[in-house]
Order: C-alpha cells, then sequence, then structure tokens
C-alpha cells in the first residue's frame, strides 16, 4: 500500500515560488498512479487521445522493454485517468507541457577537494520568469522509494510530475542537466516540440536515477538508449559515491555522443558543449555580458584554481554565487527577465541536497538600484536509510 506525505516547503504570494516536498513510498505503479492524482486534480492536466496512435504505440513498446520501472508507472497514471494502456489512444508518458529553455552553471568537486571528504556537485538553475505563466514558479521535490529500482530524490517542474531537471539516488548517483545553448545558437537543431520514440531530455536524468549506482553504469545507460530532444539540445553532468565524474554531451547534429572524464578534478559545465574546446585558452570570448556561458565558466574556473586548498561548503556556495543571473548582471536585460531560480547543492555521501530559492529582486531605495535578488534559505532533503522504508 502506497505511503503518501505532501509538505508546503515555500509559499507566499509576495514571493516567486511555491515549492511542495513530496515523499512516495509503494510500488512503481501505485507511485504512477499518485503522481496522475496530482496531475489531474490539482493541475487540472487533461490527457486526450492522439493522433499519431502509432508512435504513441511505439513509445509505449520502447518503454516497457527498456524502461519498464517508468512503464509502470505509466500504467499507475493510466488508472488515474480511467483508461486503458493497452488502447494505444493517450500517450502516458508525459504529463503536462515542457518548456525547456534553461541556462545553468554547476560544478562538481571530488572527495580529495573537499574539507568533508564528500563528493559536492553545486548547480545554479537559470530560466525565464514570463508573467503570465511562470513555468517554474511551482517545483517539486520528489522523493522516491519504488519497489523496484533505486530511491531517489529529484527535482521537478513543468507540472510533469516524470521528467526530473536534477537528483540524487540511494547510491550517491548524482545526475543534473543543463541546456546546449551553443548548438542552439551556432546551428540549426530539429526540435519535436512533441513526445517522439525514446528518451526525451529530461527523462534520461530519472532513468539514470532509478536505475544506475555508478559512473560507468550511467554511461553503459546512455549509449544503449535512445534519446531526442523535444525543445532543446542538453548535456548531463553525472557523478558517483567513488569519486567519478563525466559530462555526457552530443554533437550539435545529435548523431554522435561524446563523453569528457573528471579525471577526479573539479568539472566544471554551463551551457556550451566541452567537447569542442581542448583547454580554457580555447573557449571563445564573444560577450562581455556577465551571463555569457563562457564568462561564467571562465568565473568559476578562476575562483577554483586560485583556491588553493580544500574548499569547504561556505566556498562552494559563495562560488557558484559569482555566476548568479541577477537584474543587474546585464548591460542590455532581455526583455522576459532572467534569475538564478534555484540553486541546490548535492552532498553524494550523505544522499542529500540542499536548495535555495529565488524568491524577488531587492530594490535599494536609498541608491535607487537593484541589488543581489533575495533567496530563501537553504532546505535540506535527504533519503532515508534503507531499514526505515
Amino acid at each position: 500500500m502506497l505511503s503518501f506525505h505532501e509538505s508546503i516547503i515555500l509559499s507566499s504570494p509576495e514571493n516567486f515560488f511555491e515549492v511542495r516536498h513530496l515523499t512516495l513510498k509503494g510500488t512503481n505503479y501505485e507511485i504512477g498512479r499518485k503522481l496522475g492524482e496530482i496531475a489531474k486534480e490539482i493541475h487540472s492536466i487533461a490527457k486526450e487521445p492522439t493522433e499519431d496512435m502509432l508512435q504513441t504505440r511505439c513509445q509505449s513498446v520502447y518503454l516497457e522493454k527498456n524502461y519498464p520501472i517508468f512503464y509502470e508507472r505509466m500504467r499507475g497514471i493510466a488508472d488515474a485517468y480511467n483508461a486503458n494502456m493497452r488502447k494505444d489512444l493517450i500517450d502516458f508518458s508525459l504529463l503536462g507541457e515542457a518548456i525547456l529553455s534553461t541556462g545553468c552553471s554547476a560544478v562538481y568537486y571530488p572527495p580529495s577537494r573537499t574539507t568533508l571528504g564528500h563528493g559536492i556537485i553545486s548547480r545554479n538553475l537559470d530560466f525565464y520568469m514570463p508573467s503570465s505563466m511562470p513555468a517554474l514558479s511551482k517545483p517539486y521535490i520528489i522523493e522516491m522509494y519504488p519497489d523496484k529500482g533505486y530511491p531517489s530524490i529529484s527535482i521537478l517542474s513543468f507540472q510533469l510530475l516524470g521528467e526530473s531537471l536534477e537528483g540524487i539516488n540511494a547510491k550517491g548517483l548524482t545526475v543534473v542537466h543543463l541546456a546546449d545553448d551553443e548548438s542552439t545558437s551556432r546551428y540549426h537543431t530539429e526540435p519535436t516540440y512533441c513526445n517522439a520514440v525514446g528518451l526525451n531530455e529530461l527523462k534520461s536524468v530519472q532513468l539514470l536515477l532509478d536505475t544506475c549506482a555508478t559512473v560507468e553504469e550511467a554511461k553503459e545507460a546512455l549509449l544503449v538508449n535512445k534519446h531526442f530532444y523535444m525543445f532543446q539540445p542538453i548535456h548531463l553532468l553525472i557523478a558517483d559515491k567513488s569519486g567519478n565524474s563525466f559530462v555526457w554531451e552530443y554533437s550539435h547534429t545529435h548523431n554522435k555522443e561524446y563523453i569528457i572524464e573528471g579525471k577526479d578534478d573539479p568539472q566544471i559545465i554551463t551551457n556550451f558543449l566541452l567537447h569542442r574546446y581542448e583547454s580554457i585558452k580555447d573557449i571563445p570570448r564573444v560577450s562581455d555580458e556577465k551571463t555569457c556561458p563562457y564568462n561564467r565558466y571562465r568565473a568559476l574556473y578562476h575562483a577554483i584554481k586560485e583556491h588553493d586548498r580544500k574548499v569547504t561548503l561556505d566556498f562552494v556556495k559563495e562560488t557558484n554565487a559569482l555566476v548568479f543571473v541577477e537584474k543587474n548582471s546585464y548591460k542590455n536585460p532581455p526583455e522576459i527577465p532572467v534569475r538564478t531560480l534555484l540553486h541546490s547543492v548535492y552532498d553524494i555521501d550523505n544522499r542529500s541536497v540542499e536548495v535555495s530559492f529565488y524568491l524577488k529582486d531587492n530594490f535599494n531605495v536609498e541608491k535607487k538600484e537593484y541589488e543581489q535578488s533575495i533567496r530563501s534559505p537553504y532546505f535540506k532533503f535527504s533519503l532515508q536509510a534503507k531499514d526505515t522504508f
């Protein structure tokens, strides 16, 4: 029988975010059914028959063969909508609509480089703030203890309740996604703008959390699966408890894969393809904007390089704060504002994550200028020990 608990972490009409924490323990079918009920009853997400029945059927077949854990959740979602999975008329592999155009900056610090002796991933998520429909204003922290697959904590939004932005599992495998803006801006890309057959740019994150304990297992899982992107190409930063890490990337044509090993050094990633540059000297200088992905990479690189000793959690947080996207980060602000909406810090050994959320811009009345934005304190979430679930 499903065990379910929900709590509101953050909610105020004065601030940008409403954050909910869900804990679910049960079979994957039961977990899927509950998430389907939330999508249907809380978010009023409708599931209508698809026009492409062949693709819907093939996607269902693909997930049943290659990701049976998620397929069981799909069965539960279908039951929440009083539908029959085998009729192949409704696609239950997605809940809601994705609107993906994230920025982001992340750093992996191996255990040998931290005072704790733990591997740490520090990650900023930057996103647009459209006033009409703030796509990331109601994220979920999903803590799952399924009957099959590893327990995990993941951060989800876009009302998808199934496509993880990032997360950590009970074995310590930690995965974060970052947009590949370089391919999007320099080359012709071909997003599907709809579901297809295989793993979309976010479903691969949850698959790794559900099924992989180590970096080597994650490499294999990524290589043997079929991938596509609905909105934009991405790349992934992945690390495990033993201190291994790598970045997973695609070529701009999405026809080749690249694995960039961490080699026991801090691994930095923003929104350009690392495999295209042999060293920091090769990274282009195309703008003097602080928000430029090349400049954010350089800022993180130099801050870490100049720190000639092991890093503390305070250093980790302060370093990522150097590249927070603020109102005053721009010389020419975009028409739709962009902010660093969340900063998450993963302690791989402790299987935990701390998350701070953007609340609002801070205007200094006396100086008549915007200063660093007001952010929430860090909320900590930890996976329970095995003998407690």
